[in-house]
């Protein structure tokens, strides 16, 4: 197992892909003194390393999160393999969007999930500032850690 920590604004491009291709995260906010856990279907904004994501603003999570901002999370493959352990655990700062960053993250969650519009909700944004990336085969592969720089 190798683990190889680098610290610079994009990560490993195996990441990015995979964060990519895959459709639901995981999200831990918490309150003074306990966790509060939610899934969402969310997009990946490459540009920005953040995932994008729809929901209610008075919902759990999202109250918990516009408190404390800091966030944490793991995003799985969307379909499970025996023998493949894959993953991503993440750390990251949520973020409201509004005006231009608004429309482009909607922009990009809209691209992926056009039947969205039509529910209710609002685009929330997480960006990703500490990524683990776990990608291994009956216990042989890889381990990737990358850390946002300035984020230590």
């Amino acid at each position: 197992m190798t683990e190889t920590t680098v610290f610079q604004q994009v990560p490993d491009s195996s990441i990015t892909k995979f964060i990519s291709l895959q459709t639901v995260l995981s999200m831990a906010s918490f309150d003074e003194f306990y966790p509060h856990c939610a899934s969402c279907f969310y997009a990946y904004h490459e540009g920005w390393n953040a995932v994008v994501f729809k929901s209610d603003p008075s919902t759990n999570h999202i109250v918990l999160s516009q408190k404390h901002s800091f966030v944490a999370g793991t995003i799985l493959p969307d379909v499970l393999k025996k023998g493949i352990t894959q993953g991503i655990q993440f750390k990251g700062i949520f973020i409201s969007p509004d005006g231009h960053l608004e429309e482009e993250a909607e922009k990009v969650y809209y691209s992926k999930y056009p039947f969205a519009r039509a529910m209710g909700g609002h685009i929330w944004v997480i960006e990703l500032t500490d990524i683990v990336f776990t990608d291994k085969v009956f216990s042989i592969g890889k381990k990737l850690h990358w850390k946002k720089e300035g984020n230590n």
